[in-house]
């Protein structure tokens, strides 16, 4: 088998995103950033499982990104990429938390929260991060309140309530409390329809978080509002 072909059946590390792995979920140690991989991805990213590893996956990306290795144990043991195993997977740090970027255009974050409010807006520079409230799927991840969606490089966040002027100051929007009922992308914007008004926003990319700071990738999510409304569905 060529070289290509060998670059094409290598599976990227969950941890530092290179193709180094064999395959998957086989306690394979990744030679450029130290993680033995368990099978641990997206969906449980977030969980601490024990084991070889410690810390969560998160935690060990934030690692590798900082380090170079997942966890500072390992450092003397690791090596550089070489050529043949490109980065497939990608994540950057934000206050020091590796955190995945979804997006602007993508409305899926603001679906898989439906039925949650907009309770705090703050921005810092180009960012603006947006808590959200939702006490039916937040117990799914833990201790905490609700989620945080990072919007980066936010040019545009305006808050229409239906028979009124549109509102951008952000104290006044979280004391509106804005519903997320549905999400559509509206000529490169985000428009969130809720049952008084809708906001729409403009944002290169989102990054999802806890409340707690704690990263959070999309599948993750994704994968607890699935198990609630399943079990919802059973319950009715």
């Amino acid at each position: 088998m060529d070289a290509a072909g060998m670059d094409a059946e290598r599976q990227a590390c969950p941890c530092c995103g290179h193709a180094t792995l064999s395959g998957r979920a086989a306690d394979e140690v990744c030679a450029v950033c130290g993680w033995q991989d368990d099978g641990q991805d997206d969906v449980d990213a977030h969980v601490d499982r024990g084991g070889a590893n410690v810390g969560t996956l998160w935690q060990a990306r934030g690692h590798y990104l900082e380090l170079g290795a997942c966890d500072a144990r390992v450092r003397d043991r690791v090596r550089r990429p070489r050529g043949d195993e490109p980065k497939r997977r990608r994540w950057t740090l934000l206050d020091g938390v590796a955190v995945a970027e979804i997006p602007g255009s993508d409305v899926s974050p603001w679906n898989l929260l439906h039925d949650g409010a907009i309770t705090g807006l703050v921005r810092r520079g180009a960012r603006v991060s947006v808590t959200v409230t939702i006490p039916y799927l937040r117990p799914r991840f833990g201790d905490g309140d609700g989620f945080v969606l990072e919007l980066l490089d936010c040019a545009d966040l305006v808050y229409a309530p239906f028979g009124g002027d549109g509102v951008t100051a952000l104290d006044a929007i979280a004391a509106a409390a804005p519903e997320i009922l549905e999400a559509r992308d509206d000529a490169g914007r985000i428009v969130v329809w809720g049952s008084a008004g809708t906001l729409r926003l403009g944002y290169r990319s989102l990054a999802l978080r806890l409340d707690t700071g704690a990263p959070l990738a999309l599948a993750a999510l994704a994968d607890g509002a699935r198990r609630y409304w399943a079990a919802w569905s059973a319950r009715e």
